[in-house]
């Protein structure tokens, strides 16, 4: 279980603010939706708890998030990527439509481009290049190999420096 997407998260928070970012991050694990979900999975709600990351933000130029498995299909030999341009938290919240691709992990052929709007004044331009994609897909897959299991990563590319941002397991998907 990870509670992904039920969890605040502050972002661009001044030193001086941090206190009251980890109170609003905090109390979020007392949201229904979040305690639904850890009920329904048996989790315990009867004492708050969470782990809270406190990074430097990366002032990205194109930020997303890619699945090692392809969430959609449950295609185990593709990755998804959606990206889009800036910080990645327009893309988390579903603010904008992000370009996605789907490559082909075993071929490393792109199997689908499809350009969203990004809510940008550059909405027809693909925010990732080809070299973009090919090293933060074998990042990806490298993750993967590392956790065992299917991963969701929050990345960012900024001054054509890849970062990663978060890791997790995907929790949602068949085994085969």
């Amino acid at each position: 279980a990870s509670l992904a997407g039920l969890s605040g998260r502050v972002v661009g928070c001044a030193g001086g603010g941090l206190e009251a970012a980890v109170g609003h991050c905090f109390f979020s694990c007392l949201y229904v939706r979040g305690v639904i979900y850890k009920q329904h999975r048996h989790l315990p709600v009867e004492v708050p708890g969470m782990a809270l990351v406190v990074q430097q933000q990366v002032a990205s130029d194109v930020s997303g998030v890619a699945f090692s498995i392809n969430p959609l299909t449950n295609d185990f030999d593709e990755v998804l990527v959606n990206a889009s341009w800036g910080l990645g938290e327009a893309l988390v919240s579903g603010k904008v439509v992000p370009d996605r691709w789907v490559v082909n992990k075993v071929t490393s052929a792109t199997v689908e481009c499809r350009p969203g709007t990004k809510g940008h004044d550059r909405p027809g331009e693909l925010c990732l290049d080809d070299d973009q994609l090919t090293r933060l897909v074998e990042t990806v897959c490298a993750v993967e190999s590392l956790y065992g299991e299917p991963v969701d990563v929050e990345w960012a590319f900024a001054a054509r420096t890849l970062h990663l941002l978060h890791a997790r397991l995907v929790t949602a998907y068949v085994p085969p």
